[in-house]
């Protein structure tokens, strides 16, 4: 199946930090596959496992879990967009600041 996150819905104030609550599981058979999260207009990191690994390239196996950590970016009405790369599989979802 494609890789697939669903936009944020609802804005946040500008500077905040979220823990995100839908994690990814890997499934299949994966092994060291590589995993990276890049962001244009926030700052964003990865967890894996539930430990916090950064924004740095990292790998997962099968039965490994993502998920991520976001700040929004300092100034109003800001939107950004976050791209997340396992594999040979991307997508990107995006955010706002509110007013």
């Amino acid at each position: 199946d494609p890789l697939f996150l669903e936009d944020i819905n609802s804005a946040a104030p500008p500077g905040i930090t979220v823990d995100n609550t839908i994690a990814i599981t890997v499934e299949g058979f994966v092994e060291n596959c590589p995993v990276q999260i890049s962001t244009q207009g926030s700052s964003i990191e990865l967890y894996k496992n539930n430990v916090l690994v950064g924004s740095s390239l990292t790998t997962v196996d099968s039965g490994d879990t993502i998920g991520y950590r976001l700040t929004y970016p300092g100034t109003s009405n800001t939107s950004f967009i976050n791209i997340l790369t396992i594999g040979d599989q991307r997508t990107s979802f995006t955010g706002v600041t509110t007013p």
